[in-house]
């Protein structure tokens, strides 16, 4: 899922961290390589935290990729 969707979309650029705020988590972000920003300035940024993964019954790419998979329709939709 994660692969498939950025080599979909190669103009984007993605970037996994790990957190410590809030508990821990995992702060996801997303570049668009086309705005001659390269991978300095974020177009979105999410966190996922400990707590929602161990509570989820998905794994941790479906975690990771559904706020993004949101995000990324909602943009289409504000075309």
């Amino acid at each position: 899922m994660l692969k498939e969707f950025f080599e979909e979309h190669d103009h984007l650029c993605f970037r996994l961290q790990r957190t410590g705020r809030h508990g821990g988590g995992w702060l996801i972000r997303i570049y668009n390589t086309t705005l001659d920003l390269g991978c300095t300035e974020p177009i979105y940024e999410h966190t996922v935290l400990d707590s929602e993964i161990n509570n989820s019954n998905v794994d941790f790419e479906t975690i990771i990729m559904t706020p993004v998979i949101n995000w990324w329709d909602f943009c289409l939709g504000c075309r």
